[in-house]
């Protein structure tokens, strides 16, 4: 390659052009990429770095046989210099190699490809003067000496440097990995000895290394005489390929000090299907724990398992009677066209085996777990699939799903939210999605206090993952003229005040393939009749929102009387002076029905004297009452008259809302 075609590559090479750099390189040499377009190709590429380092090898060798000098008279231009010394490191002039690392300094070769152009020169005499250089890392002189290894340059490189078989935790364990290079079975077997005296952790490779398996069954023997892990010893009994000391130390664990990960390891190890077998068997017998046991199921091939093998593996840990029917009456009051869906956070030393047991042996059909990240410790989310309004056979799988994990043990925390989904597509007008939001802001601090059980204390985390919506969207009305003739600028408005997902309620997932309204205030719970007492109330809070559209959309004569009762109710929401005893009253009479508002009667005057989690918290929670309608005609006034303020005229614009809500009407009755 000439100048000209170096700096095609370069210009390639910098802006990241596939294409450009294709046109380097012979493509006969790559039949693999026949057919196939630039995206394809990149594909390959990006998932086979044997491809690349091989074109870059084509690269190289085509420059090495032109003007590479070239590229080093550009020893200032630090792109340049970094892209030659990446295609160096992969092309086959050694003699090139070991020039740019005899003048990295001077030509400015970033350290970054220092170790590779080192192993790339292939020459173990010269790589041993070049590790004593003090300029490579710890792990760097590691790998280079596992990679050559060469039991002299290790020896010679540790008599240099003594500080690496000290006792120092900081150079002791990598210390050992390069005494096993040495291939020095006494001066092995005397370290570990010497380790053992002086309480050092001893690394398992330097075991390993004396290929002696009488010695290092007698280490393992007794392993409470050496400072060695759990892991270690099930690296060291792989290493014999003694399937019969093996099987000895799964059946006698506890001797060995193993817990119950490494046993179940041991027993993976046998790849014995009778053994294996055996084991699972007489699982808690050895040792081992249920989610370990059930890893073994699933390794060994869960079909060979009936369900009444599981059922009498679960009975060996104390789990039993799952499928007994729960004896509650509670049941999901909401229509059947709206659609639920759940997520039941929960911890618990059985997390791993709730996950397996939900996953791989379906005992909550079509739910699925996954561990949870929001939870410090053993933490899993099981999350229900699409169910619908009043169903009976959805009340009955929560409640299977919540026996199931109190079979299994799992409790909650302070960490674990109750999220409950609504699916949005239930609101069928702007009306409705105005109806919600106002509720929502208007009853905020009431149906936070109502979420949870009579009782039970607020979580602290809800000031984080369930922040309160009305302060936000009472700053987002005040700040201009807000869109909203259509459901779409309502649920962009929605949308806008909510900086994240995680506010009480949730709008983010308006739009995606969930298309739901989240509820996140109450805690976590494995109890059943709560979840489906908090479903009743805030599927309530949905199916209110659109009945009640369905009644401001009527003309006037056609409204009934018991109608007319539920749009006074809610519009006394949105009064300042209503108290909030009264408030939570004309809630539940517009929510929940009324043989079971008691319920949430119960919950209120429980917890309402509880002190939300901080102060940020309360906060956020809006002074005074939302009415969004009149704000947006009162902004409609405000842009067509011209005026400033609306304190400043507030008989013209009250006038104004008057006339406007009575065209409204006239108009939504046409």
């Amino acid at each position: 390659m000439n100048k000209e075609e170096i700096d095609k590559f370069f210009e390639a090479y910098n802006c990241s052009d596939l294409e450009e750099i294709l046109s380097c390189i012979d493509l006969n040499n790559y039949p693999e990429f026949n057919n196939l377009n630039l995206y394809e190709i990149d594909s390959i590429l990006e998932n086979d770095h044997k491809e690349v380092r091989k074109i870059y090898r084509e690269i190289i060798s085509n420059i090495e046989k032109g003007d590479y000098q070239y590229f080093l008279s550009l020893k200032d231009d630090k792109e340049k210099i970094e892209c030659f010394s990446e295609l160096v490191s992969v092309g086959s002039d050694r003699e090139l190699k070991k020039y740019l690392l005899d003048n990295h300094e001077k030509y400015n070769i970033p350290d970054v490809y220092l170790t590779s152009l080192l192993l790339g020169t292939g020459d173990p005499n010269y790589v041993g003067k070049w590790i004593e250089k003090d300029i490579f890392s710890d792990l760097e002189i590691l790998i280079i000496l596992k990679k050559i290894d060469n039991p002299e340059i290790a020896k010679e490189f540790l008599d240099s440097n003594p500080k690496y078989l000290s006792e120092d935790p900081e150079y002791s364990w990598m210390g050992q990995e390069i005494l096993a290079i040495t291939k020095d079975k006494d001066l092995i077997m005397n370290k570990i000895k010497e380790f053992k005296d002086k309480k050092v952790e001893i690394n398992p490779e330097l075991i390993r290394a004396t290929k002696d398996k009488e010695f290092i069954k007698g280490i393992i023997n007794n392993r409470s005489e050496y400072e060695i892990s759990d892991d270690s010893i099930v690296i060291l009994i792989d290493s014999l390929n003694d399937m019969e000391f093996l099987q000895k130390v799964v059946e006698d664990g506890e001797k060995f000090g193993l817990k119950s990960e490494n046993i179940g390891k041991l027993i993976a190890l046998t790849e014995n299907e009778k053994f294996i077998d055996s084991a699972i068997h007489k699982g808690k017998e050895l040792n081992l724990n249920l989610s370990d046991t059930l890893n073994l199921v699933v390794e060994n091939g869960k079909d060979k398992y009936s369900k009444k093998d599981i059922d009498n593996l679960f009975k060996q840990y104390g789990i039993k009677n799952m499928e007994k029917e729960n004896d509650d009456n509670t049941v999901i009051k909401l229509p059947e066209d709206m659609t639920v869906g759940i997520e039941i956070e929960s911890v618990g030393n059985n997390s791993k085996a709730v996950e397996l047991a939900v996953n791989e042996f379906n005992l909550a059909k079509n739910w699925n777990a996954k561990e949870d990240s929001s939870i410090e410790t053993n933490g899993i989310e099981v999350v229900s699939p699409i169910l619908t309004g009043n169903n009976i056979s959805s009340s009955n799988n929560i409640k299977k799903v919540c026996k199931l994990l109190n079979s299994f043990g799992q409790d909650v925390d302070e960490d674990c939210g109750g999220h409950i989904h609504i699916g949005s597509d239930y609101l069928t007008s702007k009306e409705s999605w105005i109806n919600l939001l106002e509720i929502c802001s208007n009853c905020e601090k009431e149906i936070f206090i109502i979420s949870n059980k009579s009782g039970e204390k607020i979580r602290f985390n809800v000031a984080i993952y369930a922040k309160y919506i009305s302060g936000n969207m009472k700053k987002a009305l005040e700040r201009g003229s807000i869109q909203m003739d259509s459901i779409e600028d309502i649920k962009k408005f929605a949308k806008s005040f909510e900086s994240d997902r995680y506010f009480g309620v949730n709008f983010h997932n308006l739009g995606n393939n969930k298309n739901t309204i989240e509820f996140r205030m109450p805690n976590g719970t494995v109890d059943a009749k709560t979840w489906i007492e908090n479903i009743n109330l805030f599927g309530g809070i949905v199916k209110a929102s659109e009945d009640l559209s369905k009644i401001q959309l009527k003309p006037e004569e056609n409204i009934t009387k018991e109608e007319k009762e539920k749009i006074e109710t809610f519009n006394k929401l949105e009064k300042d002076e209503t108290t909030p005893e009264e408030i939570l009253e004309y809630l539940l009479k517009l929510t929940i029905k009324e043989e079971d508002r008691h319920i949430y009667r119960e919950r209120y005057f429980s917890n309402k004297r509880q002190k939300m989690p901080n102060l940020f918290f309360k906060d956020n929670l809006a002074n005074g009452r939302i009415n969004i309608k009149s704000k947006v005609l009162a902004d409609k006034f405000a842009k067509e008259e011209g005026v400033a303020s609306k304190r400043e005229e507030s008989k013209n614009i009250n006038e104004y809302l008057l006339k406007e809500e009575i065209l409204e009407e006239n108009k939504d009755r046409s």
